[in-house]
């Protein structure tokens, strides 16, 4: 498994045929997954009931619908590519969530809902939509020690070896609900306007 995950699991049925360059086939098939699960060793949440087809047809695949659960939320999206090895073909995916929960244990709990649109290339792209935060709470243990310490921090951003990708963002953030900021020092509300 990749790390940070804890669990994949799902039934996979698959009928495709290959044919063409390796650098861009033509690909014809259909991929489905069922009852797929997937859990990450930081979210309190597994992401469940995850259901997804995607057609293979002339040089293009097409995420026909893509459907999970997340906590008390659901999440769907459709999408297609161009299927070239070489990189170059380009993509388009609209995602909409509702309600979902994500928890990052012992640091961030929210519950949001949303509309994106993610599309371009692998080399460039732009993700661009609306997410509204319906409500937040962030908790951060520290000690007096740790707030006080005066300590240089370096930080190292390795050369990238591969490819390089650009991603744009566009997003329009709205917090509905107050953040709840709580620590083992104090506690606040964060709100608008």
């Amino acid at each position: 498994l990749p790390k940070g995950m804890k669990q994949l699991a799902g039934i996979i049925d698959a009928d495709i045929h290959m044919r063409g360059a390796p650098e861009a086939p033509d690909i014809e098939g259909v991929v489905t997954v069922r009852e797929g699960r997937i859990e990450f060793d930081k979210l309190e949440q597994p992401i469940r009931d995850i259901e997804i087809r995607v057609v293979g047809s002339g040089g293009t695949a097409t995420v026909e619908r893509a459907s999970a659960r997340v906590g008390s939320g659901t999440a769907s999206a459709t999408g297609t590519m161009q299927t070239s090895m070489s990189g170059a073909g380009g993509f388009s995916v609209n995602a909409e969530f509702t309600g979902v929960d994500l928890t990052v244990k012992n640091i961030v709990a929210a519950r949001a809902s949303g509309r994106l649109r993610w599309n371009g290339t692998a080399a460039s792209s732009l993700l661009k939509g609306r997410v509204t935060v319906d409500e937040a709470e962030v908790t951060y243990k520290a000690g007096v020690a740790e707030l006080f310490a005066r300590r240089p921090r370096a930080v190292i951003i390795p050369q990238a070896t591969g490819p390089r990708s650009h991603v744009a963002l566009d997003i329009a953030a709205d917090i509905i609900e107050p953040v709840r900021v709580r620590s083992n020092l104090a506690e606040t509300e964060l709100t608008g306007g």
